[in-house]
């Protein structure tokens, strides 16, 4: 078997940096231009807002132009990039496990109540911290990722 390399959702991304930057831009034409429409209060809280938005709007903007792969699988092992300049590698023999975890979080407005879920994929080492994979932001290419996973997976470990 040869290496295969998996990458983020680019349209996803894409779509979450445009919307990031555009309510950037409302909030700032349309909120923060008008001073007697908002408190003071309501002012540091939408400049803190905008930070967020912004970090958000750069970080998936970089990932829908990076051509690195987020994840790459080979005989060695498996490569994680981690965030945007970090890369874990984790060999065969130092995996341990692997698990799927669902995160949900409740999300309320004043109109409605609803749920967002999240999956991530823990990769557990004997010798050091675990790292997660984004699920959502993953390309899993119809579900090739996880069959050339556990190919892997049960060609050189016992997990």
């Amino acid at each position: 078997m040869q290496s295969k390399s998996y990458y983020s959702k680019r349209i996803t991304c894409a779509i979450l940096s445009i919307f990031s930057w555009g309510l950037i831009y409302l909030i700032c034409t349309r909120l923060l231009n008008d001073p007697d429409m908002i408190t003071d209060s309501a002012a540091i809280i939408f400049r803190t807002i905008i930070i967020i938005l912004a970090i958000l709007g750069i970080t998936t903007l970089l990932k829908a132009v990076d051509t690195r792969p987020i994840v790459e699988i080979s005989e060695e092992g498996i490569k994680i990039q981690s965030f945007i300049f970090f890369n874990v590698f984790i060999k065969w023999d130092e995996l341990e496990g692997v698990n799927q975890e669902k995160y949900t979080q409740l999300v309320v407005n004043p109109s409605m109540i609803g749920f967002s879920t999240n999956y991530m994929l823990r990769f557990h080492r004997r010798n050091g911290r675990s790292v997660a994979v984004n699920l959502s932001l993953l390309n899993t290419q119809n579900n090739d990722f996880f069959r050339t996973l556990n190919n892997f997976i049960k060609k050189y470990n016992k997990v």
